[in-house]
């Protein structure tokens, strides 16, 4: 998940990829568990086989979607999903900032005008 892989556009088409595979391979089960015409030994352990290569394969997607999952939680725990955000909401970001930053500078100032009048009346009432 680190550098091109970790965009948008990557992170959707590789869920969808995932989904697709479980779909195909889930369908491929079902689809050789109702096709027994033949109840000879041969065409029996075929589709058994079959069967069991089709279910190989889906555990394998599913596995890869739990990887996935696991991935997108540690991103997300670690600030790593910062990577999907539209550059539109960082500049958003940034605006709320500075006006935060301004602020906070604006009530520092007050804040020191205020103890500087309450240190310049107290030296004017003991003289």
């Amino acid at each position: 998940m680190d550098g091109p892989k970790s965009s948008a556009a990557d992170l959707n088409k590789r869920i969808d990829e995932l989904c697709n595979a479980m779909e195909a391979t889930f369908t491929e089960v079902i689809r050789r568990a109702g096709e027994a015409e033949d109840f000879d030994y041969d065409s029996t352990s075929q589709n058994e086989l079959a069967m069991m290569q089709a279910g190989g394969a889906f555990k394998s997607a599913v596995q890869d979607t739990s990887s996935l999952i696991r991935e997108l939680q540690e991103l997300w725990l670690f600030g790593g999903l910062d990577t999907i955000a539209d550059p539109a909401d960082d500049a958003a970001n940034k605006d709320k900032a500075l006006e935060m930053a301004a602020l906070i500078e604006k009530l520092a100032k007050h804040k020191m005008s205020l103890k500087k009048e309450e240190d310049g009346g107290e030296k004017n009432g003991e003289t």
